[in-house]
């Protein structure tokens, strides 16, 4: 995840991975949500049919300047399966924080 602008917004880079060992099974949706300066912008759940060890997807989540108002520094967090629906052999590894500054 690394936060950048566009047009003076911010513009969040998310990359999910299914670091193995195991398969996840789409029977059990997972949740993962955007923070901005904890404030939640961003929440969906998802599931697949299959998503193997070393599988992922990738996506790019705008946050509006005019609807969240945000300070020129912060932070920008990512958590994915907050409420432990998939069990895993690492539950360490589902948040990633990183810190953004306009200019």
């Amino acid at each position: 995840e690394s936060p950048e602008t566009a047009d003076g917004d911010l513009k969040v880079n998310v990359k999910i991975s299914n670091n193995g060992p195991g398969v996840i099974l789409g029977n059990k949706p997972f949740k993962y949500t955007i923070f901005l300066n904890d404030v939640e912008v961003f929440s969906n759940s998802d599931s697949y049919t299959v998503m193997n060890a070393g599988d992922s997807f990738s996506f790019v989540y705008p946050i509006s300047r005019l609807i969240y108002n945000y300070a020129n520094t912060g932070q920008a967090k990512v958590v994915v399966d907050e409420e432990d629906s998939i069990e895993e052999t690492d539950e360490e590894n589902n948040v990633s924080e990183v810190e953004y500054f306009l200019e």
